[in-house]
């Protein structure tokens, strides 16, 4: 599919769809894009596979199964398999559940969790954009990072996380490339059991409450305001270095250390 303006495919009732690699009379059907300009929005109740095919071009970059020369990619679904290229340029892409009570799980290759939307590293990859937004605000539930990241997992300026609570459970770096990081909590909080370090990139927690767990570094050499936060708690078992020019509405320090 290649017009101009906007693509939205929605599927309700429960079901799995493939784009890409879908054989179709003498053919296949390579995948979705937009090779003008144009919005992408898919919604699959169930789960949702890019199949591996010949990267077709799309007027951006390297293209992509799913493509926009000049516009943002919404995929929802309850689960993901993502394997190959997804490409909004400039863009956008959010990848998100279809379910607004479903968890969402960022983790290796090698570890695929149940009745979450599960998101691998070698997935995240497959991903050009100028934001990476993961998870929904709205939604109820818990976005887990639960293994490492590094800029060689993200092919984005911005990595967005986004949902009612997020659980930091090991270390995001960005030292490399720079890339921003934004965490948007919606009505619970941000958890921060590992350490970040974004190199000269930023921070963004600005409308969310940030809690830490144990001994943490949290590290930007931006020359503004490097991490920001809506409020900041600071308990008795906590031990955090804020290697960085920071900013809070709200800091609670209950007993804890603040270093900065």
């Amino acid at each position: 599919i290649s017009p101009g303006g906007g693509i939205f495919i929605e599927s309700p009732n429960a079901g799995n769809l493939q784009i890409g690699g879908v054989s179709f009379f003498s053919g296949v059907i390579k995948g979705v894009q937009n090779v003008t300009s144009g919005d992408i929005s898919i919604a699959v109740n169930g789960t949702l596979t890019t199949g591996a095919t010949t990267t077709p071009s799309c007027a951006v970059g390297p293209g992509g199964t799913v493509c926009t020369a000049s516009g943002n990619i919404t995929l929802r679904a309850d689960d993901m398999s993502i394997n190959d290229v997804i490409n909004a340029g400039a863009g956008t892409v959010t990848l998100t559940p279809f379910s607004t009570t479903r968890n969402v799980v960022i983790e290796t290759p090698t570890s695929t969790t149940s009745g979450v939307l599960s998101l691998n590293t070698s997935e995240l990859q497959q991903v050009t954009a100028g934001t990476l937004e993961i998870g929904r605000s709205t939604d109820t539930g818990t976005l887990t990072v639960a293994t490492a990241l590094g800029s060689s997992n993200v092919n984005a300026s911005t990595l967005k996380l986004a949902h009612q609570n997020i659980a930091i459970n090991n270390s995001i770096t960005f030292n490399t490339q720079n890339e921003n990081l934004t965490l948007a909590a919606g009505s619970g909080s941000v958890t921060l059991g590992a350490d970040l370090n974004v190199g000269s990139g930023v921070i963004n927690a600005s409308s969310s409450t940030v809690n830490f767990s144990g001994t943490r570094t949290i590290t930007s050499t931006n020359s503004g305001t490097g991490f920001s936060a809506g409020t900041l708690n600071v308990d008795s078992t906590d031990n955090v270095s804020l290697n960085a020019t920071s900013s809070a509405g709200v800091l609670n320090l209950s007993a804890g250390t603040l270093q900065g």
